[in-house]
């Protein structure tokens, strides 16, 4: 459930919204609800640009400024499947028989008609020789999987997303006179996002 509501924190009009996964139903085919909320906030400001003994723009020049910001973060129900490499293939054995013909990029021959064709690793297994220090890395950062040793949709687990932008917009106006007027326009924004499996 989202609910949105106008907040007169100040003067100039505010703006808040929440959503929050308590207020909301279990979706049909999950088996438990997800953890989610988020919160929308922001703030909008202008008139006339009036700088006391500087410069009256009150009949001439005006702004209008927004500044918003959103927070999101879920934390999905254990019940979406996923592919993880199972043991045998973080050791390079492919040989199960729902995975396809793996081809060694290194290994060429021409045909006689002139085509370069690659041979398959034996058996669809990688020499484990063959694997590289960033790849073995990443895949100690994986968990194993939880739902048999099937190559792929395997693993059962929950993924939390974040997702926090900002904004900000600036207008300015300026009346020269009743048939010259000048508008500028500025905005800027941010959208960092996070995604984590677990």
């Amino acid at each position: 459930m989202t609910a949105f509501e106008a907040v007169p924190l100040i003067k100039p009009p505010a703006l808040r919204g929440v959503s929050n996964s308590q207020l909301a139903a279990r979706p049909w085919a999950a088996a438990a609800r997800e953890k989610s909320r988020s919160n929308e906030f922001g703030v909008a400001v202008g008139g006339p640009v009036f700088i006391p003994k500087v410069y009256d723009g009150r009949n001439r020049t005006f702004f209008w400024s927004t500044l918003g910001a959103y927070r999101s973060g879920a934390t999905g129900a254990p019940s979406a499947l996923q592919s993880i490499p199972t043991d045998a293939m973080r050791n390079g054995d492919f040989s199960d028989p729902r995975i396809g013909t793996l081809y060694d990029v290194l290994d060429r021959f021409t045909t006689p008609n002139g085509d370069v064709r690659r041979n398959p690793f034996p058996g669809n297994k990688i020499p484990i020789t063959r694997e590289s220090r960033v790849t073995k890395y990443f895949m100690n950062l994986l968990p194993l999987p939880n739902r048999g040793n099937a190559p792929t949709l395997n693993y059962v687990g929950t993924s939390a997303n974040t997702f926090e932008p900002v904004t900000f917009t600036a207008k300015l106006d300026h009346n020269f006179n009743s048939n010259h007027r000048l508008s500028g326009f500025y905005q800027y924004g941010t959208q960092p996002r996070g995604q984590q499996t677990a």
